[in-house]
């Protein structure tokens, strides 16, 4: 499996109020492998109204043939664009972000929707409350780096922002591991972000990080200590949050219900 993340721009958004983006086409050549044999028509003149309109709508797309994306990476500095993640293997290709919408099959985008907002410097926004770090405890399981990946993009993005990351970034086996080539320069070009792979699966002789599951051990040589100028991100599978992220969390004394922040 292959993993790709490209800067393209969206010339043809149309915000609605409420976040939904419609009248949006991508191109042909992407479009024929999201569903190849149920193309997919849209009105132009759909209206996202609300919420649960935009569920409805989204619903019935689904039932004609569309497939559902995964979350997008939106950074407000970059107007007019997301970024595109185009996994490949013998029998899937999945669109999640930058590409140019010019071509003739339409795709609806929703959102960005969501209860965390990373407002930069260490600051985030979480259910209308406020919450800051020094330091932060990161933990993701295969697709669920989206989001991590958003906030380690938006500090890093930011020279004067001196906030610590660190990440334990878990996956079936080493060919799943998204963005890595990303993360590990990071590594190699900014002391402020860190990364530990774990994968399940036996590996290529040679393999320098973990193997088997997230573990207390792991997380205890990996992450921060707690503290109040440290917060914990996690986005994974529900098993993955429920039996290794909140417990072991506890177990090193993160108080979960006012620093574990779940996307």
């Amino acid at each position: 499996m292959a993993t790709s993340v490209r800067n393209r721009q969206f010339p043809h958004l149309e915000p609605s109020f409420n976040g939904g983006v419609r009248n949006c086409n991508f191109p042909s050549s992407i479009s024929e492998f999201v569903n190849p044999k149920k193309p997919v028509t849209m009105a132009d003149d759909d209206d996202f109204s609300s919420d649960e309109d935009n569920e409805s709508d989204f619903s019935d797309l689904i039932r004609k043939g569309m497939s559902e994306l995964e979350p997008s990476i939106l950074d407000a500095r970059d107007l007019g664009t997301v970024d595109a993640w185009i996994q490949r293997n013998a029998s899937m290709i999945r669109l999640t972000g930058k590409h140019p919408f010019n071509s003739e099959a339409p795709l609806a985008l929703k959102g960005p929707l969501g209860h965390i907002e990373y407002v930069g410097r260490g600051n985030f926004v979480v259910d209308g409350k406020r919450k800051h770090a020094k330091k932060l405890a990161m933990l993701a399981g295969g697709t669920g780096i989206t989001p991590i990946y958003q906030v380690a993009q938006a500090i890093l993005k930011d020279s004067e922002d001196e906030t610590e990351m660190f990440l334990v970034y878990a996956n079936r086996t080493e060919d799943d591991i998204l963005l890595r080539e990303e993360m590990d320069e990071w590594v190699k070009s900014d002391k402020r972000f860190k990364v530990w792979y774990v994968v399940k699966e036996s590996v290529r002789e040679g393999w320098e990080f973990s193997v088997g599951v997230v573990t207390e051990s792991i997380m205890r040589e990996h992450l921060p200590k707690a503290s109040v100028d440290t917060l914990a991100l996690a986005c994974g599978p529900p098993p993955m949050i429920k039996f290794a992220v909140q417990p072991n969390l506890e177990k090193m004394n993160y108080d979960t219900e006012s620093s574990l922040l779940i996307f």
